[in-house]
């Protein structure tokens, strides 16, 4: 259920918090996903991966490899249109 997503993604986030991070874990990030800090930010490459590791499948145009995200993976703006076109979010507030 939801609840148990948001558990995964929150221990997602607290596992793979980079610098932010408590240094339990070594302030690492997830080798099994790329990396676009170098590249513009990672931003939206994380929340992709905590959502994927959470349950949401990849799919119809929201995927990843080892070296690069599709556009709805790594883009703010993409995330959040394909979210809402694919009915797992919904816009509460525009500003």
């Amino acid at each position: 259920g939801i609840a148990e997503q948001r558990i995964k993604a929150v221990a997602y986030a607290d596992r793979f918090a980079g610098a932010a991070s408590d240094g339990l874990y070594g302030f690492d990030y997830n080798k099994e996903y790329p990396n676009f800090n170098s590249r513009g930010g990672d931003c939206s490459n994380y929340v992709s991966q905590a959502l994927h590791e959470s349950g949401f499948k990849t799919g119809n145009g929201w995927t990843y490899t080892k070296d690069a995200g599709s556009h709805s993976w790594c883009n703010a703006s993409g995330l959040k249109s394909y979210l809402v076109w694919s009915g797992r979010a919904n816009v509460i507030a525009q500003g």
